[in-house]
């Protein structure tokens, strides 16, 4: 097998692990990042960030307000040191937000 066959079947292998993207997180992907964003730099608790969700999630069309909100607190669960660039906030916003979440 050569180099670029080895390559190949590395990649599908990858591509297979991975499973197909979610296509709700990709129409909503600004929203969703722009509401988590949000909710970080402005170092909101549990409390503002449902009010936060809430409001914003009563924009979308009724049978997707669910699906923003379930994915919206699973974004900010799973939030931690080694991803919270993605959602263009600083070091040290992201730390105080953190503490004040946990």
């Amino acid at each position: 097998m050569c180099a670029y066959q080895r390559s190949a079947a590395r990649y599908q292998a990858i591509r297979d692990s991975m499973g197909e993207p979610d296509p709700f997180r990709l129409k909503r992907h600004e929203e969703i990042k722009g509401l988590v964003g949000r909710i970080i730099g402005q170092k909101m608790s549990r409390a503002e960030a449902e009010m936060a969700i809430d409001d914003e999630a009563v924009r979308m069309p009724v049978d997707e307000r669910k699906q923003f909100t379930d994915v919206v607190w699973e974004e900010l669960e799973s939030i931690h040191e080694g991803n919270y660039a993605g959602y263009r906030v600083r070091p040290s916003t992201f730390e105080r937000w953190l503490q004040g979440w946990e």
